[in-house]
């Protein structure tokens, strides 16, 4: 509540928080909702039923483990973020993609939280093999879901995913 001081629309500071992410301002009549972002997550299995774990290269949670996927950008379907994201963090195309569960997450970027609602998909790509990260991926690892150190992820949606995925295989 603390983000929003003065009205986005007139400028006013009677901007007022009123709970349940509701913003409004007495001036003009401007209502803010902050709403939840979408966001992409993939799940990339190999031929030893491991996942693809990424390092990231970026904060917020740089050198930490995450897995593949981004927010969704306006004008996209899950279907074009997750393809856009496995062409720009893995350099890989998607062949195919199939909805498995979603969670939520609170994301920290630029000073503030991001409210995400996370859909995971289990994405088929054209091949797995000497794979060059990039963009916010600076390396990728395989594991097996039930030894990954879930601690050691900082994002409470990973953690959730990973949990998810251990007791659903």
């Amino acid at each position: 509540m603390h983000y929003y001081q003065y009205c986005p629309h007139c400028g006013a500071k009677s901007f007022a928080f009123h709970g349940a992410e509701h913003f409004s301002c007495s001036s003009c009549g401007h209502e803010l909702f902050l709403n939840s972002a979408a966001a992409v997550v993939a799940i990339i299995y190999n031929s030893k039923g491991e996942i693809m774990l990424a390092r990231r290269a970026r904060d917020p949670w740089k050198g930490t483990l995450d897995l593949p996927g981004g927010f969704v950008d306006p004008g996209e379907s899950f279907e074009m973020a997750m393809s856009r994201e496995i062409k720009e963090e893995l350099n890989r195309n998607l062949l195919s993609m199939k909805y498995m569960t979603s969670t939520f997450n609170t994301y920290p970027y630029s000073g503030r939280n991001v409210y995400t609602t996370d859909a995971v998909f289990e994405c088929q790509l054209d091949s797995i093999d000497n794979i060059s990260p990039s963009d916010d991926v600076a390396e990728i690892l395989w594991m097996n879901p039930k030894d990954v150190d879930t601690s050691a992820i900082p994002s409470d949606s990973m953690r959730r995913i990973i949990d998810f995925l251990t007791k659903n295989k």
